[in-house]
Formats: structure tokens, C-alpha cells, sequence
């Protein structure tokens, strides 16, 4: 932008590579009206974005970004999650983790590993987010599936003495009427991350507010900014680190959160977050979770809690599998008894051959 009135607010500056290095507004704002001739969605350019429209629109504040530890499932190595989160402790560094689950099998003892790791986070002052699974074939029909399955997947971590204090998804669950009111409203903290892969079930552009909203940037984009003392974020912000998955990439993330010099938001100050689930209302607040207005500790050992039991798989089909089962092992013992006979007689036949 050229021919800008002295008296306009200009945010950020863009500099030449030139010798004289002519130097050119980023984003203006000229009375009530704003001017963004480019978008830069990562790194500095989103920040700069955000304070003007932020001081367009009169929504100034300052808020400290969240790490986030993202891409977490029951499959990541949880010896390495393990000691991430030591290391964050250790380091007096607030965090979060934003993690998948399962609906089913959480009877088994990989399940309950999962929910151990995750105890041991909120034990050491992180805080959880439950990542919204990827769409595959789902329709506008299946709406109350959905929300059947963020219930389960919230009571069994609950059951386990996890309580997610949020839920993070891609931004266009935002935009679909199906994916928000049967999952992003079940709690009043949402994690918004860059879309990836859109499928909506039915989008409506409707996207709705929430208690806290926090946008999902790449803390990778943020590596070679120098004074990063002076950064100010104009909007909820959390700075996302994938989970490593071997040693190497461990240390590699140690060092990156190392040589970030921001200054952290700590959860247990600010968190005032609720998530519905059946009849259960699971609450974060002053460093403490509730349960149905009874405050809760998180132990090792997990204890289990006045909490409305999964939907399990129907009777119906549970006898379905119990005949079944009969019926496999009734026809494999027909089969060894068969071939215990062949095996007599075949025997019989061939010492038969050798006599004289």
C-alpha cells in the first residue's frame, strides 16, 4: 500500500531487500474501515492480523499463548509422552495435550496405560483436550451417533479419573451444524485447529462463539523471530509441537520449547471450563476438577467414580456373538475329532506296510 494518510494506524511493517530498504505498512486501519492487502496465516503475519482486527472491531486484549502438545492417541509411545511431560514440569512450563481416544476396548490394559499417562499429565499441571476423530463415511443421519460417541469417549476417560477440560478439532467443525451441536458444544473451551481434510455433514456458516476459543499455530512458525519477549497476542493462541515419536525428535522438541521465549499461559489460573456429558457436567477451575459440583482429586491409581456407565455393545448382539462363539467351537472340535480318526488310521495303515 503506497499513498498512506499520516494519520491512519498501521500495523506491522514490510521491508525491501533493497539497499534503501523501502518500507511499506502491513494492514492499516483508516477511521472505521481496515485495509489487508495480504493474509500470512502462520507465524508473525496471523499475530499482526489479529491485533488489527482485534482494535478494528474493539475486541483489544492480551492473552499469553498455550503449548500444546498435539496429535497425541493411544498409539503414541507413552514412555516419551511420559517424559515430555516431566521435562515441562521440571521446567515450570504450563502445557496441554491435545489427544484422540477410543469408544471401545477400554477394558484392556493398553487402555489403561493410555488413561495412566494421562493422569500423570494433569498430576504435573497440563490439562487435556479431546481431539475430534477424523470423518469417514458419516451423513447428516448420523447426528445422534455422534454425539453417543463423544459421550462415551468422555465418560470412559472420566471413569479413569481424566477429564478433558475442552475439545479440539479442525476449524470447519465450527461451520457444520451436525459436527457443532453434537460435539463442540458438549463443552465451552474449543481448540480450532487448520483445516486439513473438509468434510462437512451439513454446513450452514453459522459458526458459533464459545467460552474460550483458542486458534492452533505451528510453534515451528515462530522459530526465527528475534525479541519474541515483545510478541503480544491479541486472541486466545496455542503454539502446537507434534508428539515426537522417537528419542531424537524428543530432544529436538525439548530444545525448541527451550529456545522459545514466551511467557506461558498456566491453566490452573485462568481455566473456568465445563463439559456436558449425559447427566455429568465435568468442570476445570482454579487448578481443580469437579464432578457434578464435587470437587475431585486425580490419583495414580485410578478410582472409579459416580459416573453414568458407557453404552456397552446391546444384548442383543452380545448373545448374537455368544451363539456364535458356541457355534465356532462345537465346529473346530468336530473337525480335531475327524482328524484324530484319520490320523489313527492312517497310522494303522502305514505300520501295516512294514509288517511281513
Amino acid at each position: 500500500m503506497t499513498g498512506i494518510p499520516k494519520e491512519v494506524q498501521r500495523y506491522g511493517e514490510l521491508k525491501t531487500r533493497d539497499k534503501d530498504q523501502q518500507s511499506y505498512a502491513y494492514g492499516i486501519i483508516n477511521r472505521n474501515q481496515g485495509y489487508l492487502p495480504f493474509f500470512n496465516n502462520t507465524g508473525l503475519g496471523l499475530i499482526t492480523t489479529g491485533k488489527m482486527i482485534a482494535t478494528l472491531f474493539d475486541r483489544q486484549q492480551e492473552t499469553k499463548p498455550l503449548l500444546t502438545i498435539a496429535n497425541v492417541t493411544p498409539y503414541s509411545n507413552l514412555k516419551i509422552l511420559d517424559e515430555l511431560s516431566s521435562y515441562c514440569e521440571n521446567l515450570g512450563v504450563p502445557f496441554a495435550v491435545s489427544t484422540t481416544t477410543v469408544a471401545k476396548n477400554t477394558e484392556m490394559d493398553a487402555y489403561k496405560r493410555f488413561t495412566r499417562s494421562l493422569r500423570r499429565i494433569e498430576d504435573r499441571g497440563g490439562v487435556i483436550f479431546l481431539q475430534a476423530p477424523v470423518i469417514g463415511g458419516a451423513t447428516v443421519n448420523n447426528a445422534s451417533e455422534l454425539s453417543e460417541l463423544f459421550d462415551n469417549y468422555l465418560l470412559n476417560l472420566a471413569q479413569n479419573q481424566v477429564y478433558p477440560v475442552g475439545i479440539s478439532a479442525q476449524g470447519f467443525w465450527d461451520q457444520d451444524q451436525v459436527l457443532r451441536n453434537n460435539a463442540l458444544k458438549k463443552a465451552n473451551y474449543w481448540m480450532l485447529f487448520p483445516n486439513k481434510k473438509v468434510v462437512y455433514l451439513k454446513q450452514d456458516n453459522q459458526g458459533e462463539t464459545s467460552s474460550r476459543s483458542y486458534l492452533a499455530l505451528a510453534a515451528s512458525g515462530f522459530n526465527k523471530i528475534k525479541n519474541q519477549e515483545d510478541v503480544r497476542f491479541a486472541m486466545p493462541i496455542a503454539l502446537t509441537f507434534n508428539m515426537p515419536d522417537s528419542k531424537v525428535r524428543l530432544k529436538n522438541l525439548k530444545e525448541q520449547i527451550h529456545a522459545l521465549n514466551f511467557t506461558w499461559q498456566n491453566p490452573a489460573e485462568d481455566f473456568n471450563s465445563k463439559i456436558d456429558v449425559a447427566s455429568s457436567l465435568i468442570a476445570y477451575q482454579n487448578g481443580q476438577y469437579s464432578v457434578n459440583g464435587k470437587v475431585t482429586e486425580v490419583k495414580t491409581v485410578a478410582e472409579e467414580k459416580s459416573l453414568p456407565k458407557p453404552v456397552g455393545t446391546p444384548a442383543l448382539f452380545k448373545e448374537f456373538f455368544k451363539v456364535q462363539g458356541r457355534i465356532i467351537t462345537v465346529f473346530f472340535a468336530i473337525i480335531f475329532l475327524v482328524l484324530a480318526i484319520f490320523i489313527a488310521f492312517g497310522r494303522k495303515i502305514y505300520k501295516n506296510m512294514f509288517k511281513r
